[in-house]
């Protein structure tokens, strides 16, 4: 099945294209996609890590939650979908199955860096 894959900023930069055509296995999930685009785009790796089904293997309860300088998201998801903004065709995947979510023919999977201020 063919899926779409969009990227913003510092992710964009690392690909050097706005969006990838992906032909994936019926099945996939946004995880594994993920984890095929680090595999496929050295410069992704940096900034998405190492992706496996979603959360890193030694991650602690509660490793998400703010530190005493106000970083990190509060949500304990440290997997790249706690970090970067991932939805699919405008749904955030936290709002779905998270990494887990299945993907469908003709999917867009959009992957963006948060943004902060006020």
């Amino acid at each position: 099945m063919q899926i779409e894959v969009s990227l913003f900023g510092q992710l964009r930069e690392a690909v050097g294209r706005k969006t990838v055509e992906r032909e994936v296995a019926e099945g996939a999930t946004v995880a594994e996609v993920v984890a095929g685009l680090v595999d496929d785009y050295d410069g992704l790796a940096s900034f998405l890590g190492d992706v496996g089904a979603g959360s890193p293997p030694d991650t602690e309860p509660g490793a998400g939650d703010a530190n005493e300088n106000g970083n990190g998201n509060g949500n304990g998801d440290e997997s790249f979908a706690g970090k970067y903004v991932v939805t699919v065709n405008r749904q955030h995947v936290q709002q779905l199955d998270g990494p887990d979510t299945v993907l469908s023919d003709g999917d867009v999977l959009r992957l963006a860096p948060p943004v902060y201020g006020g």
